[in-house]
């Protein structure tokens, strides 16, 4: 008997080739993100670093005795700045969510002062075009919450400003409420929203203003400025948190946006102490050893001249090295460390400063990045370096004076 054989061939040639492709496409697509965020970043670096010395001079001609016409060029300029600097945030977020680089974070804090900050920012912008501003809070709400406190900031503070922007007259609420009682997992439903009696928006045209870069005609992108970046990105956020922005809206009638969120609170619901703060006596301020490492001729002098406005009296490097051979002869109480200065970086200065203060014995000085890196990697990379905090440039006057008080308070204390 004759046994055969049946061999089945298949030709898997096309196949392969197509898997090959779509591989090649995967990397492809995965370069072109991480080129596109080293773009966006290194683009983000080179505009802060010229906009700190513009923001930084403008406050400082705001100290000296100026006519009431020069009153008026400062602000134009400081105005201008912050707008320019607001667009800049904005197509740098669009860009980190659309590359995926957006973590969320999940602190613990008080509810009522993240939205009350969210009113006071708007609060002036409200009196010049004479709109009432309201903020309209559900005392069942939980005293403290667990979520992503500067992520939901922004987002109200997208919906408001934009509110605000579209609005001539009448009133802007913001607000929140609890939607049911809280939970046994410790978990609350909280309902956000901001309502305006503004323009309001057109039926046809609400599934539009979610995309980014759009506004809904092409008239009012003449009329109100904008990037068209503002929704799209609170649109993401909120998606990310686990929510959903909801839009009723009729033209002339104003618009109301909302959204819900189940969040997480803390198992403590009792009321802290407040934190009590004092300023700085002016001999305490004297007495403090600031060092600042910054190579931009621009910014040293902004920054310098802040500090000496704010009553301290620091000394200046321009490099790493300098950095570290000023700390080997000093205790210094703050380091201001610039991150991208030739001969050496402030990650690996810092680096080299926390080991020669811990083989000699020495006190560990405080170190503060002061950086036009924006990223939030940015900061994780600083900290992770040894840096204590971090600062984002462009610096305001108000800012650097504040951060390095609490420090120093803070190292007294301690």
């Amino acid at each position: 008997m004759q046994w055969i054989h049946t061999v089945n061939i298949r030709d898997i040639t096309l196949r392969k080739e197509a898997e090959r492709q779509i591989l090649h496409a995967r990397d492809e697509a995965i370069k072109a993100s991480k080129m596109k965020s080293a773009f966006v970043s290194n683009m983000s670096h080179e505009i802060r670093t010229p906009l700190n010395g513009i923001l930084g001079f403008a406050e400082i001609l705001g100290f000296s005795p100026l006519k009431e016409e020069e009153k008026q060029y400062v602000q134009i300029i400081k105005s201008s700045g912050k707008h320019l600097l607001q667009l800049i945030n904005m197509v740098l977020d669009f860009s980190k969510i659309e590359a995926g680089h957006v973590n969320l974070t999940e602190e613990t804090f008080r509810l009522q002062e993240a939205l009350q900050e969210v009113h006071e920012f708007l609060y002036l912008k409200c009196q010049e075009k004479s709109l009432r501003l309201e903020l309209l809070l559900d005392p069942a709400l939980p005293l403290k919450i667990i979520s992503d406190p500067i992520r939901l900031k922004q987002v109200l503070l997208n919906l408001a400003q934009n509110a605000v922007k579209f609005t001539e007259q009448g009133e802007v609420q913001i607000g929140a409420k609890l939607l049911e009682p809280l939970r046994p997992e410790r978990s609350a439903l909280i309902h956000f929203f901001v309502r305006d009696t503004g323009i309001g928006i057109a039926p046809e045209n609400l599934e539009r203003i979610f995309q980014s870069f759009t506004q809904v005609d092409s008239d009012l992108s003449r009329q109100y400025e904008g990037s068209g970046l503002g929704l799209a990105i609170a649109d993401r956020i909120i998606g990310m948190m686990g929510g959903k922005i909801q839009v009723e809206s009729l033209p002339g009638r104003g618009s109301l946006f909302s959204f819900d969120l189940e969040i997480k609170i803390p198992q403590s619901l009792e009321e802290d102490r407040p934190f009590q703060t004092r300023m700085l006596s002016d001999q305490e301020k004297s007495e403090s050893l600031i060092l600042m490492a910054e190579d931009n001729e621009i910014n040293q002098v902004a920054l310098k001249t802040m500090l000496i406005h704010a009553g301290f009296r620091p000394i200046l490097v321009d490099n790493g090295p300098a950095a570290i051979s000023a700390a080997a002869e000093q205790d210094f109480d703050i380091i201001l460390m610039d991150i991208h200065m030739p001969g050496m970086d402030g990650l690996r200065a810092t680096e080299r400063i926390r080991s020669q203060a811990q083989s000699k014995g020495k006190r560990q000085p405080v170190i503060i990045a002061v950086t036009a890196d924006a990223f939030e990697e940015d900061r994780i990379r600083c900290l992770e370096a040894g840096m204590d905090d971090y600062m984002a440039k462009p610096v305001t006057f108000d800012g650097l004076k504040e951060k390095v008080q609490y420090w120093i308070l803070k190292t007294n204390k301690e």
